[in-house]
């Protein structure tokens, strides 16, 4: 099934999303 391969990349990308989010908030804080 293609969906679920689809399902699994968007939680990935989803999943870095989040991680790059956090990082770019803590680097500003600290740049800060």
């Amino acid at each position: 099934r293609t969906s679920v391969r689809i399902r699994r990349v968007a939680d990935f990308l989803y999943e870095e999303l989040k991680r790059y989010s956090a990082g770019a908030a803590s680097g500003a804080n600290s740049a800060r």
